[in-house]
């Protein structure tokens, strides 16, 4: 919320990032008046499960590109993110800052291009419209790409994967779509609607932010997680933030735990059955990484532990085309099997499994039904798509808390998927208050 009443212009812009030209992509900029319309509804239920429970420290976003175009890789948006900012958060009000590349800077994938640090709940805001404009308008910048979405070839992209996960040998999956938020706000609606024509029944954000009409299960994100083990423990987040959901959560809406934000799947998967009787289902997104319950190859010691769990022991041998999806980073489907046979076990046959990582490849999709198949067992209820157009072709910006702290100068860092504090030296203030720079 911009009012030069209250906030001196000449306090808060900073040489390099032109006051004009954000004023100008604030007020008569493409952003849309209210951002709950084109923000991911965990964001949205993060920031009501906060405001309830009163929580409200510091915090350090860092946003990322996960891919590049080698040499034609230039930022840009950056104003438009700035005007985001200052259109939807009293982030520079209560003092806080904000770090960038400027416009046209080269960046590579994994480096950091932006960074936000003040309340959290002034972080939470603008973030969805950040990642939209930063992606679309530098996807735009680089030659041979309008920015465009042919939203022909993305129907049909989504349609494929609906068929194989509503046909899968071991039940119909639902499918999720998450990506809207890496897409131009004015694209949200014409996103969302090609979604529903290609079978998707739940995406995370729609243009009518009042139409509940998708059901997208609330699912605790690596934010509200983080708050919630700052404030208790990380033993602790997974079920504190699962509970903070329940009391804002809509009616009918399930609550869905991740067991992925320790990195300890099985634990917290273990936990989470023993907290709530009414389980819905768990969220594993393994970020890269090899699963607490799965098997890094046909080589991995846990292996015999692993064969005794299943009711149908079967392993696809090393080298044959499916082997990549079975072992190693990622959610495999040794991950996959071992969390349903940790979950029947222990009485939730009924826990559905929220699948994410790799699922907006239709391989990926039909390897997980002929592992079904072979293991003759259901390995998930619901597959997460996101990235729908591959690397080459589309800008994927993603951020992330990096540390949290009720005193901006001594902030702890924060450790999620393994993921260390990036190196921020090479952004300059580009909004806010400069006594928090360090």
């Amino acid at each position: 919320m911009y009012d030069k009443k209250i906030v001196k212009p000449d306090e808060i812009f900073h040489e390099g990032f032109p006051q004009k030209l954000i004023e100008t992509a604030f007020w008569k900029g493409k952003l849309p008046l209210r951002p709950e319309s084109r923000t991911d509804k965990s964001l949205l239920r993060a920031l009501r499960a906060l405001r309830n429970a009163e929580r409200n420290p510091w915090g350090l976003m860092v946003f990322e590109f996960q891919n590049d175009f080698g040499d034609q890789s230039r930022l840009d948006g950056i104003n438009d993110a700035l005007a985001a900012v200052l259109k939807y958060s009293n982030l520079v009000k209560e003092g806080g800052l904000v770090l960038g590349l400027r416009n046209g800077s080269a960046f590579r994938a994994g480096q950091p291009v932006m960074a936000i640090k003040g309340p959290i709940q002034e972080l939470i805001p603008p973030l969805s419209i950040i990642s939209m404009v930063l992606s679309h308008k530098t996807v735009s910048a680089v030659p041979e790409r309008s920015g465009r979405v042919n939203l022909s070839e993305f129907q049909t992209t989504l349609a494929e994967i609906v068929d194989v996960a509503s046909n899968s040998s071991g039940g119909a999956k639902t499918v999720t779509f998450t990506g809207a938020r890496y897409f131009h706000p004015r694209m949200t609606h014409l996103i969302v609607r090609a979604c529903w024509e290609a079978g998707v029944t739940k995406t995370s954000i729609d243009w009518d932010v009042n139409d509940e009409r998708d059901y997208c299960p609330a699912i605790a994100d690596d934010i509200l997680q983080t708050i919630c083990s700052f404030y208790t423990d990380a033993k602790h987040a997974v079920t504190d933030a699962a509970g903070s959901l329940s009391n804002i959560v809509e009616p009918g809406i399930p609550v869905v735990p991740s067991v992925s934000f320790r990195n300890r799947e099985g634990e917290d998967t273990r936990v989470v059955a023993e907290r709530f009787q009414d389980l819905a289902g768990i969220r594993v997104n393994t970020a890269g990484r090899v699963g607490q319950l799965g098997l890094r190859g046909r080589d991995d010691p846990r292996i015999g532990e692993w064969m005794l769990r299943g009711k149908k022991p079967f392993l696809i041998p090393a080298g044959e085309p499916d082997s990549d999806f079975w072992y190693g980073a990622g959610t495999s489907v040794t991950l996959a099997a071992g969390l349903r046979y940790l979950l029947d076990s222990l009485g939730r046959e009924s826990a559905a499994i929220y699948l994410n990582g790799g699922y907006s490849d239709h391989r990926k999709v039909k390897a997980f039904s002929r592992a079904e198949a072979a293991l003759d067992m259901c390995l998930g209820g619901d597959y997460t798509v996101s990235r729908v157009f591959d690397f080459s072709t589309w800008a994927y910006l993603d951020f992330r808390l990096v540390a949290v702290g009720h005193d901006p100068t001594r902030m702890q860092p924060v450790y999620t998927h393994g993921r260390e504090m990036p190196d921020l030296s090479d952004l300059e203030p580009a909004l806010g208050d400069m006594k928090w720079r360090a």
